[in-house]
């Protein structure tokens, strides 16, 4: 099967899209278990989710 550049260029882009989704659903979740989010507890959740 040839590989088509493309294909593999939108494949990536699909993915950093769905991974931004998903951090936006695990923040919201985070965001209403806690009802308030200090700027502190944010940057430890960024850092959580990017490793």
């Amino acid at each position: 099967m040839e590989e088509n550049p493309h294909f593999i260029d939108n494949t990536h882009f699909l993915e950093a899209d769905w991974h931004h989704f998903l951090r936006t659903i695990r923040y919201k979740a985070h965001w209403y278990n806690k009802k308030l989010i200090f700027v502190e507890d944010v940057k430890k959740f960024d850092e959580f989710v990017m490793n």
